[in-house]
């Protein structure tokens, strides 16, 4: 190991220019892969659709929900929900 007192200026300023080489090789490395997809990555699932019927039903409960609320608290019902 070399002792950087013993070093001159100039040769301190060439080894760290080498070291900042060396480091900007390091993240160009890392941008170029940023971009590239890893081989064993884990795979988005896709998304689900539902089907008009599904709808329909889901929104058919929500109404008659809705409407047994509603018919509760015209009676006047202070319980509204169980």
């Amino acid at each position: 190991m070399t002792n950087t007192s013993d070093l001159g200026r100039l040769e301190l300023l060439r080894m760290a220019r080498i070291g900042l080489q060396i480091r900007l090789e390091q993240v160009e490395t890392e941008i170029i892969g940023v971009g590239l997809k890893a081989p064993n990555a884990p795979k988005i699932p896709k998304k689900r659709t539902m089907s008009a019927a599904g709808r329909k039903a889901i929104g058919d409960a929500s109404r008659k929900r809705w409407a047994m609320l509603r018919k509760q608290k015209a009676q006047g019902n202070k319980k509204v929900r169980k």
